[in-house]
């Protein structure tokens, strides 16, 4: 997976078609959208929780939203 570490997000989300290709369980957040850097919002899947990522042998459990990204398969936000 490609990540992108972005430290102006204050989520984590992840690419609508990965988290389809992993068979994430994607709990349904209705009306949920995000705003994104060029200010457009756009609307999310739902959310993908305690998803354990490994970064460098270290095992994280992220919550993820879902985002239909282009260039990145996951966004990791930092703030």
């Amino acid at each position: 997976m490609v990540a992108l570490v972005d430290t102006g997000s204050t989520h984590t989300f992840i690419s609508t078609s990965i988290a389809s290709k992993l068979g994430l369980h994607v709990t349904p957040r209705p009306g949920l959208s995000v705003k994104v850097a060029n200010g457009e919002h756009v609307a999310s899947g739902g959310l993908c929780a305690s998803i354990d990522v490994l970064i460098t042998n270290e095992k994280f459990a992220i919550d993820c939203y879902m985002l239909p990204l282009a260039d990145f398969d996951m966004v990791l936000g930092v703030r």
